[in-house]
């Protein structure tokens, strides 16, 4: 499993559960995280929410690129023509109050998962940077803004 939700005295507790993978994003991972807040934004009984990750490296490393094949539009078609990005997480957007719990490396998409949280809390261990410039794209889930 790709995620863990964790609802307990009103507190969601979203874990990523990829350390092998530096809990990269891959398709299915980006699936369950949808999954995760439609349940936190949708269900009465959770009053907030905490995304952490498994292991101690890295709490993401952004988008798996191993596994997330380019989509066949292109650039401006895919940002400018459609209303999300290809994975759907720039819609991971919950009235309810977000915390990033952030241990270790936090990457291009798992620097921006971490913007959309409310508060932010990092350990000594973290680490924060936008790499896309390497791959030749730019951070497309809100890290320009």
């Amino acid at each position: 499993m790709s995620l863990t939700l964790i609802i307990d005295d009103g507190i969601a507790t979203v874990t990523l559960n990829r350390p092998e993978a530096l809990n990269a994003i891959d398709p299915d991972t980006a699936r369950d995280l949808r999954a995760a807040w439609q349940e936190i934004s949708q269900n009465p009984a959770i009053r907030m929410a905490i995304l952490t990750a498994a292991g101690e490296r890295a709490f993401c490393s952004g988008m798996d690129l191993k596994k997330t094949m380019p989509p066949p539009e292109s650039f401006a078609e895919l940002h400018f023509g459609a209303a999300h990005d290809s994975l759907g997480l720039a819609t991971l957007h919950t009235p309810k109050p977000l915390i990033a719990a952030v241990n270790g490396l936090a990457l291009g998409g798992g620097l921006e998962l971490a913007l959309l949280c409310d508060i932010r809390i990092a350990s000594t261990t973290a680490s924060f940077g936008l790499p896309e410039v390497t791959i030749g794209t730019i951070p497309n889930i809100g890290g320009t803004q």
